[in-house]
């Protein structure tokens, strides 16, 4: 009965914390877990590695944020090193009250979609600020991509 049960270390990506990130901060999709009874592919798991290895996909990885008003806030991108160009791509912003998307312009033909405004729109209001005050949000990884002697800063516009 116990394989029906999902791991205690599993969760969907929306209830990660900062703890979580905190003691662990990398994690990865348990997509090798989809058949386990309550799991499916927005389940995670944490991961003993120390740096992003090549060759991985969509890992979530800790990172602190700089929004435009000065603030800053903890989070975590997605960093994906299987191809030769990395993608680098926005996670989440993680608060007490809760976890909130980054809505960001890196494709800009989805500025327009009802999605992609409310996702800004919840942002801006869990962080008490206008968007003009949060964006663009600097970030900084808080792991190192293997093979990599600095860690991964950019914008989110």
């Amino acid at each position: 009965m116990a394989s029906f049960i999902p791991n205690k270390t599993r969760k969907p990506i929306e209830n990660l914390t900062a703890q979580d990130l905190e003691k662990c901060p990398i994690w990865e999709f348990a997509i090798d877990e989809e058949g386990v009874l309550g799991q499916d592919e927005r389940w995670i798991r944490p991961t003993s590695k120390v740096v992003v290895p090549k060759k991985a996909y969509s890992q979530i990885v800790a990172s602190d944020f700089l929004l435009t008003n000065g603030n800053n806030i903890f989070g975590f991108m997605i960093i994906t090193t299987a191809k030769t160009n990395y993608e680098i791509t926005p996670g989440a912003i993680l608060l007490k009250n809760g976890y909130f998307p980054i809505a960001s312009t890196v494709d800009l033909g989805v500025r327009n979609e009802p999605w992609f405004k409310k996702d800004r729109r919840l942002l801006c209001a869990a962080v008490g600020a206008e968007e003009r005050a949060v964006f663009p949000i600097k970030y900084a990884l808080r792991v190192l991509i293997a093979g990599e002697i600095a860690f991964r800063v950019g914008n989110l516009a």
